[in-house]
């Protein structure tokens, strides 16, 4: 195949990929496409969010080692969230794969290394955050998948309006 052709075809490929992506990507409202896979911290093989979400309401945290806002955020989650035995949380780091390590060390110092998932290819990201860029993103989902809250960036308001958002699913 010649080149001319060969760009031709990837780039339509790409844009067919952006376009499902565009297509994937849940409001609030909407039920949360969860046939991706992200692998938690201390498995060796990585698990359906689907499985992840279970049946069970779910704070979703996205956060990266160089995200300063995200290290104020997610100490004041973890004081002051009011999460009862029908929610869970999971703090989802968006780093590369390189950045494993690193992640690991940061998230023990948070103190949230037991309800800790890597997206190493950022599908859950691209899926999830609206914005991409903007992190912190908190996103919860309801038992029946859909996306009931999102708050992006860190402020003194944060934690109080996921408390509310939290108190508003029910069992």
């Amino acid at each position: 195949m010649n080149p001319k052709m060969r760009y031709i075809q990837n780039f339509f490929l790409l844009a067919s990929f952006l376009l499902l992506i565009v297509e994937l990507k849940a409001k609030v409202g909407e039920k949360v496409f969860s046939g991706f896979m992200l692998l938690e911290n201390g498995q060796e093989e990585p698990k359906l969010f689907f499985d992840i979400l279970g049946n069970k309401n779910t704070l979703i945290n996205f956060w990266s080692i160089n995200c300063i806002p995200c290290k104020k955020e997610i100490p004041d989650l973890l004081a002051n969230l009011t999460i009862d035995s029908t929610t869970q949380i999971y703090f989802i780091n968006t780093d590369p794969e390189t950045d494993k390590e690193k992640a690991i060390k940061i998230a023990k110092e948070l103190k949230i290394e037991k309800k800790l998932l890597f997206d190493f290819q950022q599908v859950a990201s691209e899926l999830l955050i609206k914005p991409k860029v903007l992190i912190p993103t908190s996103i919860i989902i309801n038992r029946k998948g859909v996306i009931k809250y999102e708050s992006f960036g860190y402020h003194e308001t944060t934690v109080i309006n996921l408390n509310k958002a939290i108190g508003k699913l029910g069992n």
